[in-house]
């Protein structure tokens, strides 16, 4: 009986202090222990060699301290597709690092004579709803100068204004996204058209525009919305072969 008192008193001290503890918390430190966390698992079986995409994957809601270890966390989507598994999961199941095979080679998401060229969006926001394998079109916004001459090209009166020019070249109208790193976006393209799109970067800022999956590459290239910069482009272009 003397031994289970020492034994009684701790556990009691150990309850005050938890108790203690969780009424200094402040209510959103609580709040967060308590909201579930947003973890990766799959939508159906799978077997060894699959690969992973948005169709196989899910997001899976559980509680802080439920989440096994290694899980991968919802935020590391991007980094998941494309990704092979080491063996079979079921579904439902959690997504672990260590059911992957983990292919870091971003030339292995490239189709044959194909350039992969790294771009970095103006505009960011859309990146966050496209993924690998999605078709977008690229606009680009320049800005050049303008020359106006007078009257019969009278060369003593010339004037210069300058104008802005927004554009979606023919050639970026239907292009397949291949891989997603934090801001920069890995593109596939003909090697001609990686170059042109190379010197494009340089002159000019770039906005993503998604388009339907249903969409050809037959569609019709826009008007620019001012100016005639493509021409200009085109022939700095043909100096730079």
């Amino acid at each position: 009986m003397k031994n289970l008192i020492p034994l009684i008193t701790a556990v009691l001290l150990g309850l005050a202090a938890v108790f203690a503890v969780s009424k200094t918390m402040k209510p959103e430190e609580k709040k967060a222990a308590e909201e579930p966390v947003e973890v990766l698992a799959l939508s159906r079986n799978l077997e060894a060699g699959n690969t992973l995409d948005t169709n196989n994957t899910k997001v899976k809601y559980v509680s802080p301290n439920d989440v096994p270890q290694r899980a991968i966390p919802a935020t590391d989507s991007q980094f998941v597709i494309g990704q092979r598994l080491k063996h079979a999961v079921k579904e439902n199941e959690y997504l672990l690092y260590s059911d992957l095979e983990l292919d870091y080679s971003y030339s292995g998401n490239l189709n044959t004579n194909e350039w992969g060229v790294p771009v970095t969006f103006a505009d960011r926001t859309i990146l966050t709803m496209i993924h690998p394998g999605d078709k977008i079109a690229i606009a680009a916004t320049f800005k050049y100068e303008k020359e106006t001459r007078g009257i019969d090209g009278d060369e003593s009166n010339v004037s210069t204004e300058v104008v802005e020019v927004t554009m979606v070249p023919d050639w970026l109208l239907n292009v397949e996204v291949r891989e997603i790193r934090g801001s920069t976006v890995l593109l596939g393209l003909k090697p001609e058209e990686a170059l042109k799109l190379t010197v494009l970067q340089k002159k000019a800022k770039l906005y993503p525009l998604m388009k339907s999956k249903k969409s050809n590459a037959g569609d019709q290239c826009p008007p620019m919305v001012q100016g005639d910069y493509l021409n200009t482009l085109a022939r700095e272009q043909e100096n730079v072969k």
